[in-house]
């Protein structure tokens, strides 16, 4: 369904399968992926977040876990601060909270201290590496700040 562009039938058909207790971790992880998918080509980044995370619970391996975080990174990098506060205010896990912060951090002016306190108040969350590593390139690399904004 989601080849042929039916996001309504890829929600008929996948959306039940959640409550699926019997399914491997390969294809848990593989509905969470295609959920994700469908709920982008409705512009709904809440749900993504929501279908991405929960698919890294199935995930095993370093480097998909690693992809997987880079997409959530992807995801939420491309919303506005504004957005991101909202999102963050919608959503009721921790885990999904925290990521919403490390963007928020990131957005922030003094974003390498900013993430630095993030880290110290998500010391057990699932980016933690990811965050570390950010904290490391905002230190060896000199930040480029870019704007939309014309200037008249």
């Amino acid at each position: 369904a989601m080849k042929n562009g039916d996001t309504d039938r890829a929600f008929l058909l996948l959306l039940p399968l959640q409550s699926n207790q019997s399914f491997n971790k390969v294809a848990a992880a593989s509905l969470h992926a295609s959920l994700s998918d469908a709920y982008d080509k409705q512009g709904d980044a809440l749900n993504v977040l929501d279908q991405l995370i929960r698919r890294e619970i199935y995930l095993t391996e370093p480097q998909t876990i690693a992809s997987n975080q880079k997409n959530i990174w992807r995801l939420l990098s491309e919303l506005s601060v504004e957005t991101l506060i909202n999102v963050r205010g919608e959503t009721t896990d921790s885990i999904s909270q925290g990521w919403v912060d490390l963007a928020i951090a990131a957005k922030n002016q003094e974003s390498a201290s900013a993430i630095s306190a993030w880290q110290s108040s998500y010391i057990d969350h699932p980016a933690i590496e990811f965050a570390k590593s950010m904290a490391l390139q905002q230190t060896s690399a000199p930040l480029t700040l870019t704007s939309n904004a014309n200037i008249a």
